[in-house]
């Protein structure tokens, strides 16, 4: 039971982070496609910069979930 549970919160946590990554990408093709200025420009560089940071984000997790799930069929 503990073990589901645990596998449903890193499998919500995992979608949550694609969602955003999605919205993410998403707010990136508006802002190119308006007229692009300093300001658009640097908007755009953050979110990137978040997709990244997010990207690392769901590698570490889904990493962490396959190394639980290994241990998990071990036992």
């Amino acid at each position: 039971m503990f073990i589901n549970k645990e596998k449903r919160k890193f499998l919500q946590r995992i979608k949550k982070i694609r969602n955003e990554i999605k919205l993410n990408n998403e707010k990136i093709e508006i802002l190119e496609s308006i007229n692009r200025n300093h300001h658009v420009n640097l908007f755009v560089e953050k979110l990137e910069l978040k997709n990244h940071k997010l990207e690392m984000s769901l590698l570490f997790l889904k990493t962490q979930y396959d190394v639980r799930k290994k241990l998990n069929e071990w036992d």
